[in-house]
């Protein structure tokens, strides 16, 4: 009752929308980053790591000649010995190129039932942290 009252009575004024709309994204903000955080949790407990075979890398244009975008795709066993095999893609440094070529083998992390899904160690030349590599 009373929010209604408040909604009809500020309904006029232009500074009520602006205020309204900066909470609104606001909470937009708060709820994705819940979210994500809850996601990234998961993949942290329920990952499974094992080791994955280079199949084939492609590179692509990249906006910084000292990078190269890859996509990369990959064979590996799960837990009970099916084979799988995902793309995905990755950003890395132009000198490490060499470690990336098809035969060659990463550690990666997968999650149970989302064998599409992996993430591979690889430190990124523009941030220190682990790239998240998926379809």
């Amino acid at each position: 009752m009373f929010f209604i009252k408040f909604l009809k009575d500020n309904a006029s004024d232009p500074f009520f929308y602006i205020v309204l709309i900066v909470v609104g994204v606001f909470i937009y903000a708060f709820i994705s980053i819940y979210i994500n955080n809850r996601r990234k949790n998961n993949i942290k407990r329920n990952s499974i790591e094992t080791i994955a075979t280079i199949i084939s890398i492609r590179s692509m244009p990249g906006e910084n000649s000292a990078y190269v975008n890859v996509e990369f795709k990959v064979a590996y066993q799960d837990n009970e010995g099916k084979r799988h095999l995902s793309i995905g893609n990755s950003v890395i440094d132009v000198t490490d190129l060499q470690k990336y070529q098809p035969g060659n083998e990463l550690p990666i992390k997968y999650i149970k039932g989302q064998f599409d899904k992996f993430y591979i160690n690889i430190v990124n030349p523009m941030q220190s942290r682990t790239l998240k590599i998926n379809n």
